[in-house]
């Protein structure tokens, strides 16, 4: 029997993908990077749980790009203030 990727794994890091490539937009930066935890964490423990699913390290992708997506513009602000971009002088 072959094994089956978990498709809320694929899902989470896909989401994740487009929260780091939108980041830049506020609020819809933290919309997927929260949808993408959540779909992280649940196909994670859904995996663990199952011993014919695999995705795991796609679940795990997706949970780090979801943290990366909703943090992702404080992290930016907090670079472009540091090389004094946002207050030259």
């Amino acid at each position: 029997m072959k094994n089956k990727d978990s498709s809320l794994a694929t899902t989470s890091m896909v989401v994740g993908i487009v929260g780091v490539v939108f980041s830049w937009v506020p609020v819809l930066a933290q919309i997927l990077g929260i949808l993408a935890i959540v779909f992280g964490f649940i196909s994670k423990n859904k995996i663990n749980n199952s011993k014919d699913t695999t995705g795991k390290g796609m679940a795990i992708a997706g949970i780090i790009m979801g943290f990366i997506s909703f943090f992702g513009i404080a992290f930016i602000i907090g670079v472009l203030a540091y090389f004094g971009v946002l207050n030259p002088k």
